[in-house]
């Protein structure tokens, strides 16, 4: 990819420098204006489709908020969000992890195992016994009851002898990564529901909020690893604690122990805001319509806005590491950006990821 050609959809990374990463723009929605719910819902799921049923949720959501001033997803729609977060760590792992953890593709075994768990998981037949063997090394209950001892040694250690592609690109950086310090912000998922109208309020008061959002005026974090700490886990302090908490969500979605979240509510009878959880972080929907109840304005903040903001977190690791290390690669999987990444080196930057689109 050309990435002059398309730089509103790539995050930009500049090591070194401050601020070490672009605000990546707002995804351009405008199309929708004028459009009711049957139109623009299936609409922006298209457009979308990747993560489509996680959109779908969410435009729904809002639009029930607007009629009855707040929503919250019904089981059959925390089901669909968390078969998608499912099946996109999958594919994140598979194919994403291999190539840039590892520095290779994923080879035909890798690819018919991938398909293997997909199947498992869509046929609900030994999908979490399969996940163990294939990528944990462990029995699911037995790795969660490892990662809340807080010691990543022996989890590691059973990580060493899965078979899968995953596993195995994790065990080769693990040493790496821990040496990537990270500092603990405020995250996503400790927001309670009556703090949700406030933030909706703010976002429709900043026009450039879906780019640079904030929680009370501060940058805030989601993701896998925040809801584990949501689960009773320890914020992670390091790179690898942040990609041993991707694996711990996988773990727990799995066992359907905690599901995922969403809510909406309406700031008035034209505003409203939507969010649902994925397996990137929380994904938020802005929906304001016009006086015949058609939209005038959506905007969708990506769990990418929030994770790779320019004052956030991983924005501090990159900025503190020299152009033309290796780190920022490492520190972008970790962040698991949703658009293609590129690590600005001193003449121009090089594409690293291709990844899906929220």
């Amino acid at each position: 990819m050309n990435v002059a050609a398309a730089a509103d959809r790539v995050l930009v990374l500049r090591p070194g420098v401050s601020p070490s990463v672009a605000p990546l723009r707002a995804l351009p929605l405008r199309f929708l204006r004028g459009m009711g719910e049957a139109q623009a819902g299936p609409m922006l799921e298209r457009l979308l489709s990747l993560c489509g049923p996680a959109h779908r949720v969410a435009a729904r959501l809002a639009w029930a908020a607007l009629r009855d001033g707040a929503a919250s997803p019904t089981p059959a729609q925390c089901s669909a969000l968390r078969h998608t977060a499912l099946r996109e760590h999958l594919r994140h792992l598979w194919l994403d992890w291999p190539q840039h953890l590892a520095g290779r593709q994923v080879d035909a075994d890798g690819l018919a195992a991938l398909g293997g768990l997909w199947r498992a998981l869509d046929r609900d037949e030994g999908f979490a016994a399969a996940l163990g063997v294939q990528l944990l090394g462990a029995p699911l209950r037995e790795w969660l009851r490892w990662r809340r001892q807080a010691d990543a040694s022996v989890a590691l250690a059973a990580l060493r002898r899965a078979p899968g592609a995953p596993a195995q690109a994790l065990a080769g950086v693990a040493e790496d990564a821990r040496r990537l310090r990270l500092s603990i912000d405020d995250t996503l998922e400790t927001l309670t529901p009556d703090a949700w109208p406030a933030l909706a309020r703010a976002a429709f008061a900043d026009d450039g909020f879906a780019e640079c959002p904030r929680v009370a005026g501060r940058v805030a974090q989601t993701g896998a690893w925040a809801r584990a700490v949501r689960r009773g886990g320890l914020p992670p302090a390091d790179a690898l604690g942040r990609l041993l908490g991707r694996l711990d969500d996988l773990a727990a979605l799995a066992l359907d122990d905690d599901g995922l979240r969403g809510g909406a509510c309406a700031v008035d009878a034209r505003h409203a805001l939507a969010w649902v959880e994925t397996a990137r972080g929380v994904l938020v929907h802005l929906l304001a319509v016009d006086a015949c109840g058609n939209v005038d304005q959506y905007r969708v903040v990506a769990p990418t806005q929030w994770n790779f903001h320019p004052d956030g977190v991983l924005a501090r690791a990159l900025a503190a590491r020299a152009p033309g290390d290796p780190a920022p690669t490492l520190l972008a999987i970790a962040g698991d950006p949703c658009v293609p990444f590129a690590v600005e080196a001193a003449a121009r930057p090089v594409v690293e990821a291709d990844a899906c689109m929220n």
